[in-house]
């Protein structure tokens, strides 16, 4: 076994293994200083990241919402000039003298993907908040009650009925509605409302 000694250059019985002490380093303040300036960053960065995260789950939330106004309206084209009462009802329970292809397709069976294989509805439409919570409701999503990222569908065949304000509003059973309105829930409310009024 070999020991290292540290000798001073120059010195005639140093040994063939000689160890250079350093004088250089960082001392507890530069440490310190750094620990700081990096504390303080993150404490910059993570609040704008969640914040950015936050408004692209909204865009997603926004993109779901025109999706399913695009389907409604698909639907209401094959229902010849109806919309849905809810989100199960099926083309031919909208109109009964439909006589054209699949009259047992609805916009969506299930709240969230898979939808069923009668719905119209894609499986890419999911929850951007959390996809493995719901993503599809009947009615109005409450902040509280529901969660953050669904999309509320609402019928009504009341005339009267203002489906921008919805005050009044009354909500279609199962079967044909002459108007709707589709809302999404974002991080503190209501983000987009779309609303139609058809003829019945």
């Amino acid at each position: 076994m070999q020991s290292f000694v540290t000798a001073k250059e120059g010195d005639q019985k140093s040994p063939s293994y000689v160890v250079k002490c350093s004088k250089y380093g960082f001392t507890l303040i530069e440490l310190m200083v750094v620990v700081v300036i990096i504390g303080i960053l993150a404490a910059i960065a993570i609040p704008n990241f969640m914040a950015l995260k936050n408004r692209a789950n909204e865009a997603s939330v926004k993109e779901n919402i025109h999706t399913v106004q695009i389907i409604v309206e698909d639907f209401h084209i094959r229902a010849d000039n109806m919309f849905p009462g809810d989100l199960t009802t099926t083309i031919i329970v909208a109109n009964s003298a439909y006589t054209g292809p699949e009259p047992d397709m609805a916009v969506a069976l299930q709240p969230k993907p898979m939808y069923g294989p009668n719905s119209m509805m894609g499986d890419n439409v999911r929850n951007p908040f959390n996809p493995g919570n719901d993503a599809l409701m009947d009615g109005l999503p409450v902040l509280i009650a529901n969660p953050t990222g669904i999309i509320g569908y609402e019928a009504s065949n009341t005339i009267g009925d203002d489906p921008l304000s919805g005050v009044p509003w009354t909500e279609a059973p199962s079967g044909p509605a002459m108007m709707y309105r589709i809302s999404g829930l974002g991080i503190k409310g209501i983000i987009l409302t779309v609303c139609q009024v058809g003829a019945k």
